[in-house]
C-alpha cells in the first residue's frame, strides 16, 4: 500500500487573492482615507435626509429642558427694554419668543437678536441675560428724518425713504413733512438742501412730491413754492434772496413758480373779490 506523508498538503491561495492581498499592503493608507471619506460622505447623507426629525427631535428637547428649568424658577419673568421710541414693545417682545416655559438658561440669545433686527426701525441690537429670571433688551434705531403721508397714514422714514413706523404723535412731529407717491424716495435730498436756507424753512409745513418728478413746498400762510426738477439748489437760492431783499413770503400772493430756471414768477391774492 502506498504510505500517505506526516505533512498535510497544503492548499495552494488562488492567485487573485494573492495580488488583493499585496494591493491592499502597498496601498493600505489610501485605502483607509477613501473607506473614511466614503462612510463620513454616507453619514452626512443620512444626516441630511433626517435633518426635519432630528430638528423637531432637538426642539421638542430643548422645549422639555427649558419647561423643567422654568419649573425650579429660572423662568423668564422680567423684559426690560431700552432705547426703543419708534418700535413698539409689543413688536420686540414678539421677536423675542419668550413664553412661560422659556428659560433664561436654554433662552437663545442671538437668534432672538437677530430675529429684532428684522424690525424696520431697528439698527442694533443687544440682549442680556439676568439671572434669574430677567433679560435686558437694548435697541439703537434708525434716525428719522421726515414724516410721509401717503394712502390716509402717516409714517416716519429714514434717509433711504424706508418706513420705520407709524407716527403716533408720540415722535418729535417738528420733523418735515412730505406728501405724496414716491416722495420719500427723495425726500432727504431735498431736505438736506433746505437746511442751508434757515429763510426758506420759517413757516415750511409740508414739501409735497408732484408727479414723482419734483416738488412742491407749501407754507402755514396757504403759499405754495413750485420748485423746477432740476436745479434746486439754484432756485432756493434765489428764493431766498428774494425773501432777504423783499420779504416775499409776506407779500399778498399764494403762489411762486420757480420752475423756469433764473426766473421767479408770483401770483397775487385778489383782496377785492376775495379769491385767489
Amino acid at each position: 500500500m502506498q504510505q500517505v506523508g506526516n505533512k498535510a498538503r497544503r492548499k495552494k491561495t488562488p492567485k487573485f487573492l494573492i495580488e488583493i492581498n499585496q494591493f491592499y499592503i502597498l496601498y493600505k493608507a489610501i485605502i483607509k482615507r477613501l473607506a473614511f471619506i466614503i462612510v463620513s460622505l454616507i453619514i452626512i447623507l443620512f444626516l441630511y435626509q433626517s435633518r426635519n426629525e432630528i430638528s423637531k427631535i432637538t426642539d421638542k428637547s430643548v422645549s422639555f429642558i427649558s419647561g423643567q428649568l422654568a419649573g425650579f424658577g429660572l423662568s423668564i419673568k422680567e423684559v426690560q427694554i431700552e432705547g426703543q421710541v419708534l418700535t413698539n414693545e409689543e413688536q420686540i417682545l414678539s421677536a423675542l419668543k419668550i413664553d412661560d416655559k422659556t428659560s433664561t438658561l436654554t433662552f437663545d440669545a442671538q437668534k432672538a437678536r437677530e430675529r429684532i433686527l428684522e424690525l424696520p426701525a431697528i439698527f442694533e441690537a443687544s440682549i442680556r441675560k439676568s439671572f434669574p429670571s430677567q433679560l435686558i433688551v437694548n435697541v439703537i434705531e434708525i434716525e428719522p428724518v421726515a414724516r410721509w403721508r401717503v394712502g390716509g397714514e402717516t409714517y416716519f422714514i429714514g434717509k433711504t425713504g424706508k418706513k420705520l413706523a407709524l407716527s403716533t404723535g408720540e415722535v418729535d412731529n417738528s420733523l418735515p413733512l412730505i406728501i405724496g407717491q414716491g416722495a420719500a424716495d427723495d425726500a432727504y435730498s431735498l431736505i438736506n438742501i433746505l437746511s442751508e436756507y434757515a429763510r426758506i424753512e420759517n413757516g415750511l409745513i409740508a414739501l409735497s412730491r408732484i408727479a414723482d418728478r419734483r416738488w412742491d413746498l407749501i407754507y402755514d400762510n396757504g403759499l405754495r413754492v413750485q420748485l423746477p426738477e432740476d436745479d434746486l439748489e439754484k432756485a432756493l437760492s434765489l428764493l431766498a434772496n428774494y425773501q432777504k431783499e423783499y420779504s416775499i413770503f409776506d407779500k399778498d400772493i399764494n403762489l411762486i413758480d420757480l420752475r423756469i430756471t433764473g426766473s421767479l414768477v408770483v401770483r397775487l391774492i385778489n383782496r377785492d373779490n376775495n379769491t385767489q
